[in-house]
């Protein structure tokens, strides 16, 4: 009859094993526990096993639990489920500690039904808890114990330890929903009732976002396979014109560029085009070993080497940074020995938006005294998942740098010389009514990232450092910000008869068109210029260009940097130095980047992808190189000592990259401890196109692990 199974049809029959109880000691002399585990048989009508499920073992206990996720089996009738509960030993036969049989057809007909206590035949009084379900019973809840409330699902993990999944709110527990609910009413019927209002109005108002996000897709899609698929060969794997593959008599792989008639070992399609220093030295090639790892061979010398020869010396050691180096840190060390005690047990908490960090940053620093501002800083960016154990404080002071000196707020402006070191705007009130207070502010953050160890995004001309080390400013500096103008005091000393060029004690300003004469001194527009007081002239011009016009500004900022850092300790350093403690270096090295950097996870220096990944570092231009280091470590300058006084969550951490997930995902960048996380790429365009992309698009914290 139809809808009616026959004896021979099969039905499905769900299991889950819940726990045991009350098992037998191992021995009596050590009454040790045992190390538990499961063995589920189905058994025919002729003895044999049609089909076997084993649960993982629970070490030294003796009363195991499991909640596994349920399994399906499809039965019949007469068929047995034998249950054998067994003791696991590392060098003797596991021990059977009991067993039950089931007859199938006690499930089938709901003799059986939800969770069972089965007692085992040993005189221990062993029991094992077991639920069942059939097709006919209401209970068929796939991956779910019937137990747990609505919307919740126990799951097992590699460990064995059961979990809880509640697809309502998408989140995990190790707790129970069940006791959870009697400590803490947030999973009521109303809060989930909310819950679901709120999903429903994001639904309707992200409606048309959605429709423009599937028409974008659509695009990206076809891009995708017009460029990368439909069989047609990827540009990145043709070779370049005039070029030919060809294999050698031992197999190996060799290339012939018909336009110079010459042949290489060297695949065209991975050349890195760019400066010299980017190609191997003259008689140096490039191979791989049988186990794929990468040496290099110096032909002149007849000699192999695993070391890449473009990484043997540094950059910092050809410009004697080692020398300087020593005398810095020294001065370093000293700085951070004097500096006032911080309370330890206090943090300078800011809580910013990243879309108005700056009227943030503003707002709450200038609300805070001296002594929270020495507090160990901790940044929160509303909206996004980090927790700052120094990358984020980097972050901060990296983003702070981009607005708050950016020429277009009119609080700088760029030197004369180039659109990179800038000064103060002698005119910022006239575009900030409060700049006097944005100036305090600034001096503040110098202040925070000389007593943090944190390096800002900025570089100012050498006149300014030298205003806050209280040293004269001379006519050498001026060479460095008005090349111009420096000629021309240049010519004016070195020259007699300086009454010719009729000159007075005072100057032009222009302000937005309109010029007014500053005089140096008392009446000096009524006082000329001869070769007996042009050493006078010289100085007061040299005065009023760097002192005098921006005096309110640079005692608003001093004021600031020295209500957190004492004058003091700043002036054991020159003004190089107290840039590079303020700024770090801005170009930089690889070969000292490479020196200095740990491998986990299983990379090593010689791994295939770590090779990809330092070839892909040196065909990246100096600005490139900087966005790859601020992806990584939250900033884009480097010490002036290099790349081994990199700091982290726990003082000096030196970039890591580690081995992570699989190719088809980003590389990830933890920038608390300056680690990326990079996957085993199998190719160097893969690696160069995924790198690229991840620079390229992160912009916001995602997570902490």
């Amino acid at each position: 009859m139809e809808g009616v199974n026959s004896p021979n049809d099969s039905q499905i029959v769900h299991i889950q094993a819940i726990a045991a109880k009350d098992i037998a000691k191992r021995d009596i002399i050590f009454k040790g526990a045992s190390s538990p585990y499961i063995r589920v048989r189905l058994q025919n009508q002729d003895g044999s096993i049609s089909r076997e499920h084993i649960l993982p073992t629970r070490k030294k206990t003796r009363n195991p639990e499991w909640r596994s996720l349920d399994w399906k089996w499809n039965v019949k009738e007469n068929q047995l489920l034998q249950l054998t509960l067994f003791d696991e030993h590392k060098i003797r036969k596991d021990r059977e500690l009991g067993s039950v049989t089931v007859n199938v057809d006690e499930i089938l007909t709901e003799t059986l039904r939800g969770t069972v206590q089965l007692p085992l035949n040993t005189m221990s009084g062993s029991s094992i808890l077991i639920w069942f379900a059939s097709t006919n019973s209401g209970e068929m809840i796939e991956g779910r114990d019937s137990n747990l409330p609505e919307g919740w699902e126990a799951r097992t993990d590699t460990n064995g330890r059961v979990f809880y999944v509640d697809h309502v709110t998408q989140c995990t527990q190790w707790m129970r929903p069940d006791d959870e609910s009697r400590r803490e009413d947030s999973r009521n019927d109303t809060a989930r009732r909310m819950y679901y209002e709120e999903r429903a109005r994001e639904v309707e108002e992200t409606a048309l976002e959605r429709e423009v996000n599937e028409e974008v897709d659509g695009i990206d899609e076809g891009m995708s396979q017009l460029f990368d698929g439909n069989g047609v060969e990827r540009a990145e794997d043709v070779l370049p014109p005039g070029w030919e593959m060809q294999a050698a008599p031992n197999g190996r792989t060799f290339f012939i560029d018909h336009n110079t008639r010459k042949t290489t070992w060297d695949d065209p399609r991975l050349v890195i085009e760019g400066t010299e220093n980017r190609a191997l030295p003259e008689g140096w090639e490039q191979r791989l070993s049988a186990d794929g790892k990468v040496f290099f061979v110096d032909h002149i010398n007849k000699k192999t080497s695993w070391e890449d020869p473009r990484f043997l010396e540094t950059e910092y050691q050809k410009r004697g940074y080692d020398a300087q180096t020593s005398v810095f840190k020294r001065k370093v060390d000293y700085f951070r020995h004097k500096l006032p005690r911080s309370i330890w047990n206090m943090k300078c908490t800011l809580t910013l938006h990243r879309q108005t960090i700056l009227e943030d940053s503003f707002h709450q620093v200038m609300a805070k005294n001296p002594q929270e501002l020495r507090c160990k800083l901790w940044i929160e960016l509303l909206g996004e998942r980090a927790l700052d154990y120094g990358g984020v404080s980097r972050e901060w002071c990296f983003l702070l740098s981009k607005h708050v000196f950016n020429p277009y707020y009119g609080l700088f402006e760029y030197s004369a010389l180039d659109q990179y070191t800038l000064q103060v705007n002698p005119h910022s009130g006239l575009a900030n009514p409060e700049h006097l207070e944005y100036f305090h502010f600034i001096g503040r953050i110098i202040g925070i990232a000389l007593y943090h160890g944190k390096l800002l995004d900025v570089f100012f001309i050498r006149p300014f450092y030298k205003q806050i080390l209280g040293q004269k400013i001379t006519l050498e500096d001026m060479e460095t910000v008005d090349g111009a103008f420096y000629n021309s005091l240049c010519y004016l000393r070195d020259n007699d008869d300086a009454a010719d060029l009729e000159l007075v004690f005072a100057v032009d300003d222009e302000v937005f068109g309109e010029k007014k004469c500053i005089e140096l001194e008392e009446l000096g527009k009524d006082k000329e210029v001869n070769d007996e007081n042009k050493g006078e002239y010289m100085d007061a011009l040299i005065e009023w260009k760097f002192t005098k016009r921006i005096q309110p500004q640079m005692e608003r900022m001093l004021k600031g940097i020295f209500e957190v850092i004492p004058s003091h300790l700043l002036r054991v350093f020159d003004p190089s130095q107290l840039e590079l403690l303020m700024c770090g270096l801005q170009a930089i090295d690889v070969s000292d980047w490479r020196a200095h950097t740990m491998y986990k996870g299983g990379y090593n220096p010689n791994h295939i992808v770590i090779h990809h990944f330092w070839q892909f570092v040196l065909s990246l231009s100096n600005e490139m190189r900087a966005r790859l280091v601020q992806f990584v470590t939250g900033t884009s300058r480097i010490p002036m000592s290099g790349f081994r006084d990199l700091y982290g969550s726990t003082g000096l951490q030196q970039f890591t990259i580690e081995l992570w997930g699989n190719e088809s995902q980003l590389p990830r960048a933890h920038t608390c401890f300056n680690r990326l996380d990079l996957p085993p790429y199998s190719s160097y365009n893969l690696l160069k196109k995924k790198m690229m992309m991840s620079m390229d698009n992160s912009e916001y914290f995602s997570g902490v692990d």
